[in-house]
């Protein structure tokens, strides 16, 4: 199960660090609690970071790439 595991936020997108690497398949957003958000790749940083626009709170909480 991958999650949130930090986070900071830059210009109005919060920046998600994951306990775990993102999927190779083929995936368009994220959810997180029930919400569908369309991701913001972060160059880079790892295959376990990327962006939501917005300011959020996600620590802890599960991701699924959809």
């Amino acid at each position: 199960m991958t999650r949130v595991e930090d986070q900071f936020v830059v210009h109005g997108i919060t920046i998600l660090t994951l306990n775990e690497d993102m999927p190779h398949s083929d995936w368009r957003k994220v959810r997180i609690d029930g919400e569908m958000f369309d991701y913001i790749p972060a160059m880079d940083c790892g295959f376990n970071v990327l962006g939501i626009k917005g300011e959020h709170e996600f620590v802890g909480k599960e991701i699924q790439f959809v």
